[in-house]
């Protein structure tokens, strides 16, 4: 059965995993998408997975990536198939949006929609229909010097690595992972993390503690990284417990792992942000305020309080999402 298309067009913004999942999602149904994003490329920080992805059903992806590359192509076959009943994607990239305004729509006041307004550098575009997916972004470690030496992504792909000391610091399942991906390409990887408890799954922790070239040590914060005169880098850390007293490690490269913000600064007073900085949502993904649902506004994937990062989750949202809107305009489920 053919869908009736709506030449007004979704706004989303953010072209990971659930931006591009609401938009494959809308063009299937004929609904026109307006994708925008401040990267040059899909898939978000996806791209900066280094590892293999084995925890999609469906497929496996070598990397990050070739998930992005596949995420894109995805997109480019929904677009031209959308294409032959004249309903469009537009995908900008490179665009950063700057401010989104809530606009009270004179038409439908009884029914509390809003139309809104996204702004960015160079236009502020209106809607109707508007989905925020903006995703995460990791934490950056202050440090007194040496902040330069800190690397938050990539690997360790060289086969010269395998007489090389890293050092990881992070508690959680992000430093866990990434310690498992490298510890067979260095002679040592000391693990370091702040507190005392760790954070990371009781599994990650029990295969990590199985390689005999892991050293992990907790309780110890950060303080600097120096490049001494064998060109080896030296971190230093104090010890959390004991004031004055600090601990050296040698490394010939540090990876930083400390945690992920959600992207939710321009959410920030039109909607209900919980206290760690993620945005509330209803059942339906749309977006509250004061408690209240603003109607066709809807938020999904990393910055949603209470949900696991993972691909499969951030999907689902989206395609969550677009089955809301499609109900909402056309009057049953698709």
């Amino acid at each position: 059965m053919n869908r009736p298309a709506s030449s007004d067009p979704v706004v989303i913004i953010g072209a990971g995993l659930t931006g591009v999942s609401c938009a494959l999602g809308l063009l299937e149904a004929r609904i026109p998408v307006i994708l925008l994003d401040d990267r040059e490329y899909a898939g978000g920080q996806l791209s900066e997975i280094p590892s293999k992805i084995i925890n999609f059903a469906g497929s496996h992806y070598r990397d990050g990536k070739e998930a992005s590359f596949r995420l894109l192509e995805a997109l480019n076959l929904a677009a031209q198939d959308a294409k032959r009943d004249k309903i469009a994607l537009e995908y900008r990239r490179g665009v950063k949006v700057e401010k989104i305004s809530l606009n009270k729509d004179k038409h439908n006041e009884k029914l509390d929609n809003f139309e809104f307004e996204v702004q960015t550098a160079n236009t502020v575009l209106p809607c109707s229909t508007l989905v925020v997916a903006t995703g995460y972004r990791e934490n950056r470690l202050e440090l007194v010097q040496g902040a330069e030496y800190l690397h938050y992504h990539g690997g360790l792909e060289n086969e010269e690595n395998r007489q090389q000391t890293a050092v990881v610091i992070g508690g959680g399942d992000s430093a866990f992972l990434h310690t498992l991906d490298i510890a067979d390409l260095c002679s040592k990887v000391y693990l370091v993390a702040r507190g005392e408890k760790l954070k990371a799954r009781p599994d990650l922790v029990e295969r990590l503690g199985k390689r005999t070239n892991v050293e992990m040590l907790k309780g110890l914060v950060p303080e600097s990284i120096k490049m001494t005169a064998t060109g080896q880098l030296l971190v230093t850390f104090l010890a959390k417990d004991e004031p004055g007293q600090k601990v050296h490690l040698p490394a010939d490269r540090v990876f930083a792992k400390v945690g992920y913000k959600p992207n939710t600064e321009i959410l920030h007073g039109l909607v209900d942000i919980s206290p760690d900085g993620h945005v509330m949502v209803e059942p339906d993904f749309c977006l509250s305020q004061n408690g209240k649902r603003i109607e066709n506004f809807y938020a999904g994937g990393d910055i949603v309080s209470g949900e696991l990062a993972r691909m499969a989750i951030s999907v689902g949202h989206g395609m969550s999402i677009a089955s809301a809107i499609i109900r909402k305009r056309f009057g049953f489920e698709y």
